[in-house]
C-alpha cells in the first residue's frame, strides 16, 4: 500500500511485471487514481517537436517558429499539461513550500530521465536564486529529481527577487540572463550530451538563458530538456 501525497489517501499502486523486473522502474507516482485523474499527460506523439507543446499534430508551434526566426533551438519534453490541478500542485510545493510533494512524480521522471539520457549524459538542473533558495527553504527542481538521479550540479543563479509566476509573458521573453558555470568546462566534459530539467516551461527563455550559459563555459554537447509541465 502507498499514501498519495496529494490527498493522503492509501491506495495499491498497479505494478506490471516489466516494472517489477527492472530496477530502474521501481520509483512510481505518489498519486491515487482519483487524483491522477485530474492530471492531463502530454501525448509525445502529437505534441511539438520543439517544445513540447500540447497539441493534435506533431507540427512545430507558432512560439518555436519564432525562436528560430531568431536562431533559439532547444528541444524540450514535458510530461503533464499545466492545468489547473497542476497549478494546484505547484502552489502547495512551491508557493506553500510542502516538500512532501517533491516525490508526487518521482516515476513519471524516473522513466522519462531514462528515454531521454544515456549513461554519460549530464543531468542538469535549472537552478533556483539565492534568495528564492533562502525564502523557501529547498530548491524545487532538485527536490523534483529526488531521488530520480544524482544530478550534475553546473549551473548556478545570479539572485533575483521576482518569481516567474509573476511575471507577464512579455516580461519573460525579455528577461535577462542571470544563469552562469562557476567553474569552465573541464575537457573530459567538453563533448558530453546535457539534459536540462525544469518544473515548467512557459515561454521556453528560462531554458535558453541555460543553454547559453553552457556554452559560454566551454559545453560543446547536445543541449536537451524535460520539464514536468508545460
Amino acid at each position: 500500500m502507498a499514501q498519495c501525497l496529494l490527498c493522503g489517501q492509501r491506495f495499491s499502486p498497479n505494478y506490471s511485471l516489466r516494472s517489477l523486473l527492472q530496477v530502474r522502474s521501481w520509483y512510481l507516482d505518489r498519486v491515487c487514481p482519483l487524483c491522477w485523474c485530474h492530471f492531463e499527460p502530454i501525448c509525445a506523439t502529437s505534441a511539438c517537436p520543439q517544445c513540447g507543446r500540447p497539441q493534435s499534430q506533431a507540427v512545430l508551434c507558432y512560439d518555436c517558429q519564432r525562436w528560430r526566426e531568431q536562431q533559439q533551438f532547444l528541444t524540450n519534453r514535458a510530461l503533464f499539461k499545466y492545468n489547473q490541478a497542476m497549478q494546484a500542485y505547484f502552489q502547495q510545493y512551491k508557493g506553500v513550500g510542502d516538500y512532501r510533494l517533491r516525490g508526487a512524480f518521482s516515476g513519471s521522471l524516473r522513466q522519462a530521465l531514462g528515454k531521454n539520457s544515456t549513461a554519460n549524459t549530464l543531468i542538469v538542473p535549472i537552478p533556483t536564486s539565492p534568495s528564492h533558495l533562502a525564502e523557501r527553504g529547498f530548491d524545487p527542481v532538485l527536490g523534483l529529481l529526488d531521488p530520480a538521479c544524482r544530478p550534475s550540479l553546473i549551473l548556478a543563479s545570479r539572485d533575483h527577487q521576482q518569481h516567474q509566476a509573476q511575471l507577464s509573458r512579455a516580461a519573460r521573453l525579455a528577461s535577462q540572463q542571470y544563469f552562469y558555470c562557476p567553474r569552465s568546462c573541464p575537457q573530459s566534459r567538453h563533448d558530453q550530451p546535457i539534459l536540462l530539467v525544469d518544473d515548467i516551461y512557459t515561454t521556453g527563455r528560462t531554458l535558453l538563458h541555460a543553454q547559453t550559459a553552457l556554452r559560454q563555459a566551454g559545453y560543446q554537447g547536445k543541449v536537451t530538456a524535460l520539464t514536468l509541465a508545460r
